[in-house]
């Protein structure tokens, strides 16, 4: 209820301009929405563009940003579930046909963009009006939920095995749960069987958009350029659609052999900064990010990130950063720092200061040296200085995901700086539902310039699953350095 109040108050009042500013487009977004609905060609929804009198509110949206007169589908032969597994994996899928229910039979085990998502440290979820827990269909309809039939299995960076079923009941959740103040990487939105159009008519889904696209519009993070919002119908051809993004050209595209599912998904990765699956209609599909105006090509689909994004280091002290690298095989970077120095592994060194000082580290990919990450540092001249022994304190890897009940590993290190010589103990804050955790060994010794590991264990209870900040702290006397790293437990 809170949700949907919410909603109302921000749809009250559209933004001044939706699309079409003269800004150049982001290379990349933090957030994409996808509102997803049914059963309609461009002559069902009043004509193309939307007709002004059947969707006031549709038409308002096409005409100040961009949709296709010519969009293609996943199968024009096939029903609803083939168009949203392909949608979200670029797969013509013959396992899911025919509108099937999740079974044995009827699943996907391609990748996917839910997977894609997860692997890259975002959040991916499908949210589902009607439904009240998480991982179900109830009040809605399966074959309109993609997520609920990827059963693919894959191994992440540390080595751990998933399905992507382990992840249902996170990433598929009551549409109540949607909050536009803070939204996923990737939402995928299922209204209900009335308001998406299967069973009601246009002036419903328009009236439901006026006041759930527009509340998306109207949002901070869209306002400043950071969400782009994409209206999907699932068939038949021409399908009716609207790319939504303050950079997005106003008005018809109407080149002919460009517009699909497949390029809308394959687009939404290079706006994600992930790399594009390569499978099914994918390996084809065109690169809409251009002709529609909603991000820059920048050359490439590589994204560099750095964590943390920003640390506070005594005068001399160290930090040590870490670096990933999406869209390429090819993981390699070179770091700089502005002040200080910065080692091949990330493990920055600031300069001796008198007075507090700012300073940066950027990490650049190696395969596209257009591509970079930077991290902000503040330089301070107590409580630690070039005088004072220290030690810097890093963790990895920076998240985890295991099925509740099991156990994962985080690999810690201690390095000390200016002679410090000392017995530094560990600790870790944010465990629940029944987890503990126990680090091997409980604390180190350290001295001179040799660095020393131990690894935290976490062994996770059967309480409520979700993703949860932990806090690692390592001590010595007075001093004590904290960072945090992510755990996720799944069903």
């Amino acid at each position: 209820m809170l949700m949907m109040f919410s909603l109302s108050l921000l749809a009250q009042a559209a933004s001044t301009q939706t699309c079409a500013s003269t800004a150049t487009p982001p290379s990349r977004y933090q957030h994409v929405v996808v509102f997803s609905f049914e059963n309609r060609t461009w002559s069902g929804v009043g004509g193309i563009g939307f007709g002004a009198t059947a969707m006031p509110y549709m038409h308002s949206l096409a005409a100040s940003c961009s949709y296709f007169s010519d969009w293609t589908e996943t199968n024009t032969s096939q029903n609803s579930l083939t168009q949203y597994i392909g949608e979200t994996s670029g797969v013509n899928n013959p396992a899911t046909v025919n509108d099937c229910n999740p079974s044995t039979t009827c699943r996907s085990t391609d990748n996917n963009i839910f997977r894609q998502v997860r692997l890259a440290g975002g959040t991916a979820r499908s949210y589902v009006e009607g439904a009240t827990t998480g991982c179900s269909a109830s009040g809605n309809a399966a074959k309109h939920i993609p997520a609920l039939y990827y059963y693919g299995t894959y191994t992440d960076s540390s080595g751990v095995t998933h399905n992507d079923h382990d992840f249902c009941s996170t990433e598929v959740r009551p549409y109540t749960e949607f909050d536009v103040n803070n939204l996923p990487t990737y939402a995928f939105i299922t209204p209900t069987l009335c308001n998406d159009g299967h069973d009601c008519n246009n002036s419903t889904v328009d009236a439901w958009a006026s006041t759930h696209i527009q509340a998306v519009l109207n949002s901070a993070d869209y306002l400043a350029g950071n969400t782009a919002v994409l209206v999907w119908y699932d068939e038949d051809h021409p399908v009716p659609n609207a790319q939504i993004a303050p950079t997005a050209h106003a008005g018809n595209i109407t080149q002919t052999g460009i517009g699909s599912h497949a390029a809308l998904l394959k687009t939404i990765e290079l706006m994600l900064g992930l790399p594009v699956m390569q499978q099914g209609q994918l390996i084809n599909a065109a690169d809409l990010r251009a002709i529609t105006g909603l991000a820059s090509t920048g050359g490439s689909g590589i994204a560099v990130f750095v964590a943390p994004t920003s640390a506070t280091v005594g005068s001399g002290g160290t930090q040590q950063f870490t670096a990933s690298v999406t869209g390429t095989s090819n993981s390699s970077v070179t770091w700089a720092a502005s002040k200080g120095t910065v080692s091949s592994t990330g493990l920055y060194t600031a300069p001796t200061v008198s007075v507090n000082t700012s300073a940066t580290v950027k990490v650049t990919s190696v395969a596209d040296s257009t591509k970079s990450a930077t991290a902000s540092i503040t330089i301070t001249v107590s409580p630690t200085s070039a005088t004072n022994p220290n030690f810097s304190l890093s963790v990895t890897p920076l998240s985890q995901t295991v099925v509740r009940g099991s156990t994962t590993k985080y690999a810690i290190k201690v390095t000390p700086s200016n002679g410090f010589s000392g017995s530094v103990a560990f600790a870790v804050t944010g465990l629940t539902g029944g987890a503990s955790a126990s680090f091997s060994p409980a604390s180190v010794t350290v001295s001179g310039t040799t660095l020393a590991s131990s690894t935290m264990t976490i062994a996770t209870g059967k309480g409520r699953t979700g993703t949860f900040p932990l806090t690692i702290s390592a001590s010595s006397g007075s001093i004590t350095h904290t960072t945090t790293v992510s755990l996720t437990t799944t069903r």
